[in-house]
């Protein structure tokens, strides 16, 4: 690929076992191919790969963009931008705002993969949509930024993952979640993270976990991490791989309820917050169990930020 991921050399093994190549393909700066011979002829069949841009060449010579088509031999798209109404300045049809040598065309509705965790009694680290009190607020707020996601043009997916802090669903809750990511990321999609209580624990092991894949969270939002029954002897206090992190916690155990602390930024870190809800002189107005429903309008404006950055960013440099 060069630098706009533009497909440019395939090899393949022939009959014998020995490397060869089995497609080549030279572009003019919109993306229609140069007429050659060998290499570069492609015969009927061949024409479902993906080239230009690392998309789909259709057998009518359009390439497929996901929400619509592009005809390379002119330079533009035949469909309306879903987005168009965003970017009045941009023409409705527009190929990567013509500036083709240094930037590429995302799809036009990019996701927001958004996960998050909750602790819990009965969770089995499963994504799930039973409401109960401990998934009834993480469910309502996932819903908050699905319907911000809409308002935006821009898909959200994911789900509410209820984990335990004991037992098999300790961790199978950040496994499932970043098995989804993998299954569903494409560049340029945002990813964020979002955990309460023993779901802090999940969201620093999820970070980890996509740091292994080569993808990074674009922000991680922390709630009052706690190890329930067990105390903060279990609690991850190390924070990786999250370019933006915002730490909210109480430190009032009151009647022995859970509560959270401090976090550190740990590696691949952009920025941290670390925000203590406490108010002053009144130490039973913010605990465990009120906490994530006083700070809903913060959390919702992190994820606000980056649904809004998904539905702007429809020209990226490629890589």
């Amino acid at each position: 690929k060069d630098h706009l991921g533009n497909n440019r050399v395939s090899f393949g093994r022939n009959s014998a076992g020995a490397l060869e190549i089995t497609d080549a393909n030279d572009y003019y700066p919109f993306g229609m191919n140069h007429l050659k011979s060998g290499n570069a002829y492609f015969a009927q069949g061949s024409y479902k790969s993906y080239k230009y841009q690392g998309q789909e060449l259709q057998e009518t010579g359009f390439y497929s963009f996901k929400w619509r088509n592009y005809m390379p031999d002119v330079g533009r798209f035949f469909n309306i931008d879903p987005l168009a109404e965003k970017f009045p300045y941009n023409s409705t049809y527009a190929f990567s705002e013509n500036a083709v040598i240094s930037y590429r065309e995302l799809e036009g509705l990019e996701k927001v993969l958004a996960i998050f965790f909750t602790g819990g009694f009965r969770g089995e680290g499963k994504s799930t949509t039973e409401v109960n009190k401990h998934t009834q607020t993480p469910l309502a707020l996932y819903n908050k930024v699905a319907e911000m996601g809409r308002a935006n043009g821009v898909d959200v997916a994911g789900g509410v993952y209820q984990t335990t802090n004991e037992g098999l669903g300790r961790n199978a809750a950040a496994n499932n979640a970043s098995e989804f990511v993998q299954n569903n990321y494409q560049e340029g999609d945002k990813v964020v993270a979002f955990g309460f209580s023993h779901g802090g624990n999940q969201v620093v092991e999820f970070n980890d976990k996509l740091a292994d894949m080569g993808i990074k969270t674009d922000a991680s939002v922390i709630v009052d991490s706690s190890g329930g029954g067990l105390g903060n002897s279990i609690v991850k206090t190390t924070v990786n791989n999250s370019e933006y992190v915002m730490n909210i916690f109480q430190p009032n155990a009151n009647e022995g309820q859970s509560h959270g602390e401090k976090m550190k930024p740990g590696e691949g870190v952009g920025r941290m917050v670390n925000f203590n809800a406490d108010v002053p002189n009144k130490p039973l107005e913010v605990e465990h169990s009120n906490i994530l429903n006083k700070q809903q309008p913060l959390i919702l404006n992190i994820f606000n930020k980056q649904v809004e950055a998904a539905a702007t960013e429809k020209n990226k440099k490629g890589n």
